[in-house]
């Protein structure tokens, strides 16, 4: 009698143990299953990354990313009188030539350069001692549109005295990279500016997940050797917006060739050199000197 009972809390005691031990493995697998690298984890990994690739980060890295997607649009293309009217108001002695596309006055000078994009250019000067740059915008067409790039703006021209100013064109709440206003200015008037704008954006499709900054930046670590041949430097900024032409995306509508899409990306400046990393896709552009 006495060993049978004893072998029953044998028996009961072993079944306690294996439930306790089972418990422990569970727990330990689902907390496995669970576990997600903090976000400290991640950027100092993305540091790493960066640090053996010459590169290093003098920057808030970005946390969000919202879904995007495709925009459709078209190069503005405002008449030369419009154009005098925002960048010489008052004038009364233009001489236009459609043909040329240029408008000549005795102030300085407007010549359209590509489609969408347009110089403007002083003899005399203009906004005399304007209080902050955005005060430049007054003189731009459709400058309440852009917004000051303040990460690539203040730097000195070639030219003694002046320095480049830079705006960047935005839609809703991202800015279109390649749509800007370049100003060489200096402390007290504006020297030229061009300029580059687009019109009729709307979106195409439903919105796309986008990588995060810091998938951006590791896929910025991951090619840049293989595009410069001393590629090293603090990284400036990160943005996510929009740019036209854009590695890794073809356009929505193959069928219709002239029709120009701007692509999610994250911009990456870098002290000279800008990069632009897809944000669909990680692909890292050509970067722009």
């Amino acid at each position: 009698m006495k060993w049978e009972f004893a072998k029953t809390w044998l028996i009961v005691a072993f079944l306690f143990l294996d439930c306790i031990l089972g418990w422990q493995v569970y727990t330990q697998r689902q907390a496995q299953v669970a576990y997600v690298e903090s976000y400290s984890d991640l950027l100092a990994n993305t540091k790493t990354l960066l640090s053996e690739h010459g590169l290093s980060l003098d920057t808030t890295v970005p946390q969000s990313h919202t879904p995007m997607s495709v925009l459709k649009g078209s190069f503005a293309q405002p008449s030369l009188n419009q154009l005098v009217a925002s960048s010489f108001p008052g004038a009364t002695q233009v001489h236009i030539d459609t043909t040329a596309g240029d408008a000549k006055l005795p102030s300085g000078t407007i010549q359209i350069t590509d489609l969408g994009s347009w110089s403007v250019n002083y003899s005399a000067p203009i906004l005399r001692n304007y209080k902050t740059p955005n005060d430049i915008l007054k003189i731009v067409w459709k400058g309440s549109q852009y917004v000051p790039d303040n990460v690539t703006s203040g730097q000195a021209t070639d030219k003694s005295g002046l320095k480049q100013y830079n705006f960047i064109q935005k839609y809703q709440s991202y800015l279109i990279f390649d749509a800007s206003v370049v100003v060489e200015a200096n402390s007290s008037s504006v020297a030229s500016f061009q300029q580059t704008a687009v019109t009729n954006l709307q979106t195409v499709g439903n919105a796309k997940p986008t990588i995060s900054a810091l998938d951006a930046l590791d896929s910025l670590a991951n090619s840049v050797d293989q595009m410069m041949a001393n590629p090293g430097g603090q990284i400036l900024s990160i943005q996510l917006g929009y740019a036209q032409k854009v590695a890794g995306d073809t356009a929505p509508d193959t069928s219709n060739p002239s029709a120009n899409y701007w692509f999610p990306v994250w911009r990456i400046v870098t002290k000279g050199t800008v990069y632009f990393v897809n944000a669909f896709t990680g692909e890292v552009n050509v970067p722009l000197k």
